[in-house]
């Protein structure tokens, strides 16, 4: 663990008896007597009633809404920050912008950032996604009077191109989600495509007149973007970024790493997330496999000169997110083992659990 405070709450949507008991004995062990880890399980809200069709997304602004309308919901004073299941933490996520060293970019501007996220100041991680929503039939989405109609181009990349973690007061999220989970099935109607809920959002922050601080500093994820915090990696010499310790060692981190891409150091080793074994989390998994510091360097290529400057960055990048969700997913794996099963004198998980 990185230190972050707060309780951390799964929002589960759809479990069958079965994956929810799983997931309760889970959530029972990891907490051990604290109340850290919480887990929150919604109806699932993934059919698409005008098509049919499943769009599993909508179970992001459903269960958000399901979980903040619940006895679990935390106080009105709380700031929540929503982000995706494929988020590892590197350093602590805190409500302070300023005092948190943040990284932020044209057109924002250094005199726009807020002390800490508050009512009416909520802030979002910069995400490409751009204006393209603005084109969309506002009207029939939220209304012929909504404010979002009034969105021109330069203010939708400045305040709406944004995604997970969105940080964001509870009051203020109480009414995104509820019309964010209105809106996100006539948003997925003309625009049925991955992206469909992160539009909606979209539409429902500029509804509601929620314009966000847009940050820059808070993932790294696609290794050729903009907008991420990829020059924190720059600065980190070649033999740390395959450290197991990086973030014990540095608080100049990326807040999380997002791993959304495909990340590989040559053709030994790969990780994409919908390739890792359904069977992984068991007393008979195995770690996923690392680069020595001979493969790295070759990867790297310092020397050779055969990559350009740019190239070699991106090769940097990749090995970063590759080594460091390795290194966090065999932890996590760890941790599941000495949970869940007998584990030998050999280091053999002896039973499992189903």
């Amino acid at each position: 663990m990185v230190g972050q405070k707060g309780p951390l709450t799964r929002i589960a949507s759809g479990c069958t008896p079965e994956e929810q008991a799983a997931l309760e004995a889970i959530y029972a062990n990891l907490n051990q007597g604290r109340n850290k880890f919480r887990l929150h399980v919604t109806p699932d809200f993934s059919k698409d009633e005008a098509s049919g069709q499943t769009y599993y997304f909508y179970n992001k602004p459903g269960g958000l809404q399901h979980w903040l309308a619940s006895a679990a919901s935390p106080p009105d004073d709380t700031v929540i920050a929503l982000i995706d299941p494929d988020f590892v933490f590197m350093r602590p996520l805190t409500a302070k912008v300023k005092a948190d060293g943040i990284m932020f970019s044209d057109p924002v501007q250094a005199e726009e950032l807020v002390e800490e996220v508050t009512v009416g100041h909520p802030a979002a991680q910069f995400y490409g996604i751009g204006d393209k929503w603005i084109e969309f039939n506002l009207t029939y989405i939220a209304g012929d009077d909504s404010p979002a109609l009034g969105v021109k181009s330069n203010p939708a990349w400045k305040h709406y191109s944004i995604g997970p973690p969105y940080i964001v007061a509870k009051p203020d999220m109480v009414k995104i989600a509820q019309l964010w989970h209105s809106v996100v099935p006539r948003v997925y109607e003309g625009h049925p495509h991955l992206l469909a809920e992160m539009y909606a959002y979209c539409v429902a922050a500029a509804h509601l007149e929620l314009p966000h601080l847009r940050l820059d500093g808070y993932m790294t994820s696609e290794t050729e973007a903009y907008g991420e915090a990829w020059s924190l990696v720059d600065n980190l010499n070649d033999e740390s970024i395959c450290s197991e310790d990086l973030s014990l060692r540095t608080t100049h981190l990326p807040t999380f790493l997002h791993y959304c891409q495909r990340y590989k150091v040559g053709p030994e080793f790969v990780f994409w997330k919908r390739d890792l074994d359904e069977k992984f989390f068991s007393c008979g998994g195995s770690p996923l496999l690392l680069p020595n510091q001979e493969q790295l360097r070759e990867y790297l290529d310092p020397t050779s000169g055969a990559l350009s400057t740019k190239e070699r960055a991106n090769h940097k990048y990749h090995a970063f997110q590759y080594c460091q969700v390795a290194m966090k997913t065999n932890k996590a794996l760890q941790k599941y083992k000495s949970l869940f099963c007998d584990v030998g004198d050999n280091g053999q998980a002896a039973s499992s659990i189903k």
